[in-house]
């Protein structure tokens, strides 16, 4: 670890830093004493954050392990979702016939035709225009 004096023109006074992989600035004061505490208080909080660290590494390595059992473990739902899989096609097969029924029956109740050219005529709406004429 290193430790450096400067000092802070801006606020106008003195800082230690110490720097590892991480760095902490302590501002200083004038009394020596206060400073070192100031340092040691620094210096505890520094083995705090270790100490909190390691904690959740930890943690984090249990979650691993506990994810890398559950995903060794098959599907419990796999057949269910199979079943739920094929009953959804056949509905949706019977909803896309039924659909061609309800249309094709519509367009005859409405008279609807395709002319040559591909365009929709509607031949009842039209004479019933005309009678109305």
């Amino acid at each position: 670890m290193n430790i450096s004096l400067s000092f802070d023109v801006y606020n106008k006074e003195w800082k230690t830093t110490l720097k590892g992989k991480k760095t902490y600035n302590v501002s200083m004061g004038n009394d020596a004493v206060g400073n070192i505490i100031r340092i040691d208080n620094t210096l505890d909080t520094m083995h705090a954050e270790l100490k909190e660290t390691k904690n959740r590494l930890t943690n984090y390595l249990n979650e691993i392990k506990q994810i890398e059992v559950t995903l060794k473990k098959p599907f419990e739902f796999e057949e269910k979702l199979n079943e739920q899989t094929k009953r959804l096609a056949e509905v949706e097969l019977d909803l896309s016939k039924s659909e061609d029924v309800i249309g094709k029956s519509h367009t005859e109740q409405m008279g609807d035709e395709i002319n040559a050219n591909g365009e929709l005529n509607n031949t009842k709406a039209q004479v019933e225009e005309v009678e109305l004429l």
